[in-house]
């Protein structure tokens, strides 16, 4: 995934969805790297999970 183009589309998506809130460009980009940067986080913690049962012994 390219990070920066994911935050830039969701960023876009969050201004379109705020027009009429008073939120800037910036708070809209600022959350859009929060919301990708979680889910990024998540998703190697859930492949470090897969991994660490792989590597265990069936009992």
């Amino acid at each position: 995934m390219d990070v920066q183009k994911e935050i830039e589309r969701l960023a876009y998506e969050l201004r379109k969805r705020n027009e009429s809130a008073n939120s800037s460009d910036l708070d809209a980009w600022l959350e859009a790297e929060r919301i990708v940067m979680e889910w990024m986080k998540d998703q190697e913690e859930t492949e470090n999970e897969k991994n660490a049962q792989k590597k265990q012994p069936d009992t």
